[in-house]
């Protein structure tokens, strides 16, 4: 199973998130060192997964032909909001790290997130039944 660190931070009241590597900003969850009741570097090598990572993210995407001008604004107020102190309290309280990207960066973002998915689905012949 994957959930995304909000979710477990929601969930779970103790422990922390078992991997190699811990999102920064979640001082509410202590760090667990590399390889403790982690799946060790080989395990995931042997299973296929050795670089494999994966993460939750979220993204505000406005249809298809939005007139750039609206694009602009609807950016702006939402990188105003994201700066917001509470609201960055909030996601810090999540466990979120919360980016506020541009529209170019968060389409570079998905171009890249498509290519790596589109080759996994390939790779592993998953196909719609």
């Amino acid at each position: 199973m994957i959930n995304h660190l909000s979710g477990v931070l929601l969930s779970h009241s103790r422990g922390a998130p078992r991997g190699e590597k811990r999102p920064a900003g979640i001082p509410q969850i202590p760090e667990i060192p590399p390889g403790v009741n982690a799946v060790p570097a080989h395990r995931r090598a042997e299973a296929g997964v050795k670089d494999c990572e994966i993460s939750g993210w979220n993204a505000l995407i406005a249809p298809a032909g939005t007139p750039p001008l609206v694009l602009q604004r609807l950016h702006e107020e939402v990188a105003r909001i994201m700066r917001l102190e509470d609201i960055k309290a909030k996601f810090a309280d999540l466990g979120v790290d919360a980016i506020g990207s541009t529209p170019e960066e968060l389409a570079a973002f998905l171009r890249a997130e498509m290519t790596k998915w589109a080759e996994v689905v390939k790779a592993a012949d998953i196909r719609i039944e």
